[in-house]
């Protein structure tokens, strides 16, 4: 089932975690750009998507304020305190160390900063308690406004997913040691 039918949900919580426009958003395993494509047009002329993927094979053409690049989320550098919002759809899911991943995210956001993750449940076996890891791996960092939300029916053809939303404490305020 495609992430694409997810598509409305993911925009809607982005709007909810304040994407606007002149922000620089990281969209980690961008998958075909379809949140991406949004993104940009959101974030407008003045603000940027860096949009990666560990293959691009599917990744649509995008505008000029994407900065596409094949990038492995588990190895290859990120700029630090470079974004306002860090974002990652069906990828925690997949990761031998999603805990590190998390860490190295932390790390590129601002302070004050947004992490979204956004995992299926039926990767792990329709557990909806499956965002408990996610979230005490946020805590372990420090972050602030923590919220999981689980769908508790299936939304076809999107199925049952979990979100997990974390803000990185603004400058001058206590810091997560990282992961």
């Amino acid at each position: 089932m495609p992430c694409e039918a997810r598509d409305p949900a993911t925009f809607a919580l982005l709007d909810r975690v304040g994407v606007v426009e002149g922000m620089h958003v990281l969209e980690a395993g961008a998958g075909t750009g379809s949140v991406t494509a949004w993104l940009a047009e959101r974030l407008g002329a003045d603000g940027r998507v860096m949009s990666t993927d560990i293959d691009l094979v599917l990744h649509a053409e995008m505008p000029p304020n994407v900065i596409l690049r094949q990038h492995d989320i588990t190895s290859d550098r990120l700029p630090a305190e470079h974004f306002d919002v860090v974002h990652a759809r069906a990828v925690i899911q997949h990761l031998s160390d999603p805990a590190a991943v998390l860490g190295r995210l932390y790390r590129a956001l601002k302070p004050g900063g947004a992490m979204v993750i956004e995992h299926d449940a039926r990767e792990q076996g329709r557990d909806l308690n499956a965002g408990a890891p996610v979230l005490g791996w946020m805590r372990d960092l420090a972050m602030e406004d923590l919220e999981v939300v689980s769908t508790t029916e299936p939304i076809e053809p999107a199925g049952e997913w979990i979100v997990t939303v974390g803000r990185k404490p603004a400058a001058g305020t206590a810091t997560g040691a990282g992961i």
